[in-house]
């Protein structure tokens, strides 16, 4: 299938697709025309990565048909800052298109996310990492489809109960936020594999983590978690921990029982007593053969 643009009126090639108008503009001639094999592909599909939008476009809202909207931003570096997005809101209108299956506003100005986003009932992709959200609505949880999720480095200082109604997330980045600890509720996120949580100021993780049985990387680095529950034993396919640079002073004996770790990171935990920290350095073998030896004292 060829892609190559010309205006059928002029043969110019300078061509460019119009999101409102929903067709082709010859730049030369202006002359508006549709290309049966490219429609599609731009009728469903917006990208407007740096089209220097402030907000997101009203025509979009009424199009339901819509699967894949990003309107995201490149680095604020001096190539891309005069034509960045600078987004502040999400309007409530976002629930009417009902087909959504991703989203992407990063790296924008967004401070909240309506309520309304419930009723995206087919998304599946939401990318809102780098912008000012504080809080997520309860009604957040609803969207059962969810396969990845990226609010990292936000604002949020919690995650409402309804979280643990994102049944089908595999993949989440909470990285560079205010969290104190998780609900209880994140354990019914049993498909979960990858759970980044670095940089924040959780304390304390609830017993309920245990149940993310197919988690494959934990990355709770730079917070101040000083102690973990036992349950984080059950996390046996577990290839990555990463918990350097936090406040641990002992770990459960059940840390022993992770033995597919391919990486474990624990550096910077220096208060560490049980087991001491030089021998938690050496990884989940050498803790096991001292947790051992101090059986037999």
């Amino acid at each position: 299938m060829s892609y190559q643009r010309i205006c059928e009126k002029c043969n110019s090639s300078i061509v460019y697709w119009s999101f409102e108008e929903e067709l082709f503009i010859c730049d030369k001639c202006k002359h508006h025309f549709l290309i049966a094999d490219q429609y599609e592909k731009y009728k469903y599909f917006i990208e407007m990565t740096d089209f220097m939008l402030l907000e997101i476009p009203e025509y979009l809202y009424d199009r339901s048909y819509i699967k894949k909207i990003d309107l995201s931003s490149e680095s604020s570096d001096s190539l891309h800052a005069p034509i960045v997005n600078r987004i502040s809101s999400i309007s409530s209108r976002i629930g009417q298109i009902t087909d959504l299956e991703e989203l992407n506003i990063s790296n924008n100005i967004i401070s909240g996310i309506p309520a309304e986003i419930e009723n995206c009932k087919k998304l599946r992709y939401l990318y809102l990492g780098r912008n000012f959200i504080n809080t997520i609505p309860e009604e957040f949880g609803n969207l059962s489809k969810l396969d990845a999720l990226n609010l990292r480095y936000n604002r949020i200082e919690s995650l409402p109960s309804n979280f643990g109604g994102l049944l089908n997330l595999t993949w989440l980045s909470l990285s560079g936020n205010l969290l104190k600890t998780f609900p209880k509720e994140i354990g019914k996120l049993t498909k979960l594999e990858t759970l980044l949580a670095a940089e924040n100021q959780i304390k304390i993780l609830p017993r309920e983590i245990g149940n993310l049985k197919n988690l494959n990387n934990l990355h709770l680095n730079n917070n101040v978690i000083d102690s973990l529950p036992d349950e984080i034993g059950l996390l046996t396919n577990l290839k990555k921990l990463n918990l350097k640079n936090n406040k641990l002073r002992t770990l459960p004996d059940s840390i022993v029982n992770l033995v597919n770790l391919e990486e474990f990171n624990i550096s910077g935990n220096t208060d560490l007593i049980s087991p001491p920290y030089d021998i938690a350095m050496m990884g989940v073998t050498a803790i096991k053969e001292w947790f051992d030896k101090s059986d037999t004292k």
